[in-house]
């Protein structure tokens, strides 16, 4: 079989436990982290990831073919770069034998690419890259599509606006740090009344790790932030934002 259908066929079927899928890597194949990427470069869809010409040369024809055929959700250069590396990376971990590290990240590559197709996977287990799938896939994570959905709704509830407070001008519901105050963050908002006022929140000693899933949804419950988040003019509502998915805490506060 040709080094091309070796890999076609590692996109199919339920590997069982004798599977050669699973064989461990040597220690000689193990790496850890990349020289090119940062870590956690490949948490979302990202085009920025580093690799060889020819590799992003053949994720961009294996893209192109399938974009061309119409059938299932589209893929992009960005979902695909990031399921090559997080495949590149679990080469050290296992993989079948006589397999190289870029032929294991074009398998997983092919494996995603059926499942945008397909609606399904070929392997059930193949679970790992659904955070990556576009929200109008039937497998997409529960926690993409709320990460857009709590996107839309601060697009929808939350208009940045020009407001003047102690005679400077101001921008209105765009959170930003305080460097040396006793409070980590900042942000102007209107009360009922109209009045301009600002709200302080967040412990300056405190690392905000809402990247976890599990930190964030904890600490989401612990404060009610999707059933009770109070009103903008309180620092409980503002603590919610920060904790949402979609954007990073610097985007919220560029």
């Amino acid at each position: 079989m040709s080094k091309d259908k070796t890999v076609e066929a590692l996109q199919y079927g339920k590997p069982g436990k004798s599977d050669p899928r699973k064989t461990p890597a040597k220690p000689s194949e193990r790496r850890k982290g990349s020289k090119k990427n940062k870590p956690g470069s490949a948490k979302k869809p990202n085009k920025s990831i580093s690799m060889s010409k020819e590799t992003e040369s053949r994720l961009r024809s294996m893209m192109t073919e399938h974009n061309k055929k119409g059938k299932g959700s589209k893929a992009s250069m960005g979902a695909l770069k990031s399921v090559f590396r997080r495949g590149a990376g679990a080469f050290s971990t296992s993989h079948a034998p006589n397999m190289s590290r870029s032929g294991w990240g074009i398998a997983r590559a092919k494996a995603f690419l059926y499942l945008l197709r397909n609606g399904r996977p070929s392997n059930p287990n193949y679970k790992q890259d659904n955070d990556l799938l576009p929200s109008s896939h039937p497998r997409a994570s529960e926690q993409a599509v709320e990460d857009e959905r709590q996107l839309s709704i601060i697009a929808s509830m939350e208009t940045l606006e020009a407001a003047k407070y102690g005679g400077k001008t101001v921008t209105i519901n765009k959170p930003f740090r305080t460097p040396g105050e006793r409070k980590k963050f900042g942000v102007y908002v209107k009360n009922p009344a109209g009045k301009v006022v600002i709200v302080r929140f967040g412990d300056p000693n405190m690392e905000i790790k809402r990247d976890d899933p599990k930190r964030r949804k904890n600490f989401r419950s612990r404060h009610q932030c999707d059933v009770a988040p109070g009103p903008k003019t309180k620092a409980r509502y503002w603590s919610c934002r920060m904790w949402e998915g979609g954007k990073s805490v610097s985007q919220l506060t560029k």
